[in-house]
């Protein structure tokens, strides 16, 4: 089973941008880590997350499941999402 959400947002964000992202990405259908999987660049920007903030959520989702944090951008890019 995947971690709750909330759970892994709190090591990357504290106080109210924690819960500003925590209920972005509920109001979007996450519950847990793996559901922000698959979530492209288009995808978060669509939610209204920035870049940075963005960055920080996909490395630290990459890093959960043991990949390169290249990974993303490779796949962004390489999709021409």
């Amino acid at each position: 089973m995947s971690e709750p959400l909330e759970k892994f947002l709190e090591r990357e964000f504290k106080g109210d941008t924690l819960k500003q992202f925590l209920e972005i990405l509920t109001e979007g259908g996450a519950s847990e880590v793996k559901d922000l999987y698959d979530l492209t660049e288009e995808d978060y920007k669509s939610l209204g997350i920035k870049v940075i903030p963005m960055r920080k959520i996909v490395t630290a989702v990459k890093v959960s499941f043991n990949l390169p944090i290249s990974t993303f951008l490779e796949i962004s890019i390489g999709s021409g999402r």
